[in-house]
């Protein structure tokens, strides 16, 4: 028999929602954006940046900017040179992080994650 580690398995071993709608809201404005980085896109080092220095506000601020670098650094784990989804973004500034199926995303990121790293070796 095979292995197979489909997304059934994976929501199995991380607990993370999997099953459901994965729309985002857009925002035209993101407000989490325009006041702490002033640029339309935003890479995981700035994000970096912003947390460690913890440069916000607010704690509702805060916790958006914990959230989306836990996101990024951890269940993503992005590259510090990556650019940031948009929609995460905004994901967070509309406060429905909470309810969004992480576990397609992260699923989706570690089996590009592992294609990449078995590309061009050869099987056994």
């Amino acid at each position: 028999s095979r292995l197979r580690f489909g997304l059934g398995e994976f929501a199995l071993v991380t607990g993370l929602k999997c099953k459901g709608d994965t729309s985002i809201e857009s925002i035209a404005e993101n407000r989490l954006i325009s006041k702490y980085f002033g640029t339309a896109s935003l890479t995981l080092a700035q994000l970096a940046d912003c947390f460690m220095k913890q440069k916000w506000e607010t704690n509702d601020d805060a916790l958006k900017i914990a959230v989306l670098y836990f996101v990024n650094s951890f269940l993503l784990s992005q590259l510090k040179i990556k650019v940031i989804s948009r929609s995460y973004i905004d994901l967070v500034e509309c406060g429905n992080f909470n309810n969004y199926l992480w576990g397609i995303d992260v699923y989706n990121a570690t089996i590009d994650s592992c294609s990449n790293k078995f590309q061009d070796k050869p099987s056994f």
